[in-house]
């Protein structure tokens, strides 16, 4: 089995590079609603008639599998959304982005209960997404966000996957490719 992973494509969206932690949750969920830049400067993947495709309940993922696919058939599932990120303190004073992001993702990673999603709970749900393509029992193409494809290669790992990826890092249509052994 194959699995092909893609990273939405980018989205339209300008974050301040200060906030307080009630504009820095605005700015999240703007980000999550916010439209994709449609241009696609890559080949675009292939697709067979034996694949299936999966997205996540994100709108940019949906936007993204239109752009990439012509006419695509897929299944939408919420196990291939983003790990949400939320303010790590209440604070009116205004902190830098990074700072955000990086003790937001430190709260993740320990667990906190400030986060909406802890560690574990991200890890158990990269397990079921990948139960659910087991299920499936064929090749199938992933369109999902970099944060949790993360976690999900983790487990893809640990599950007996080689993967197979160009570069280190994870940009918007990224295509990691995971092939069981």
């Amino acid at each position: 089995m194959v699995i092909t992973i893609i990273r939405h494509a980018k989205v339209q969206f300008q974050w301040n590079s200060l906030s307080n932690s009630n504009e820095y949750r605005d700015a999240c969920i703007s980000y999550d609603t916010s439209p994709i830049i449609h241009t696609v400067s890559k080949e675009r993947p292939k697709l067979s008639n034996n694949q299936s495709i999966f997205i996540s309940k994100m709108q940019r993922t949906y936007d993204t599998a239109n752009l990439l696919f012509d006419n695509p058939q897929f299944k939408i599932t919420p196990l291939l959304n983003e790990v949400p990120l939320s303010p790590f303190i209440n604070t009116k004073l205004k902190l830098p982005l990074f700072l955000w992001d990086i003790c937001g993702r430190l709260q993740w990673y320990f667990n906190c209960k400030t986060q909406s999603e802890t560690r574990r709970q991200t890890y158990l749900r990269a397990r079921q997404a990948i139960n659910l393509i087991k299920k499936e029992n064929r090749d199938c193409i992933l369109i999902t966000h970099a944060f949790f494809m993360l976690t999900l290669i983790k487990v893809l790992k640990r599950n007996g996957f080689q993967i197979h990826k160009r570069n280190l890092r994870i940009n918007n249509l990224a295509i990691i490719t995971a092939v069981s052994k």
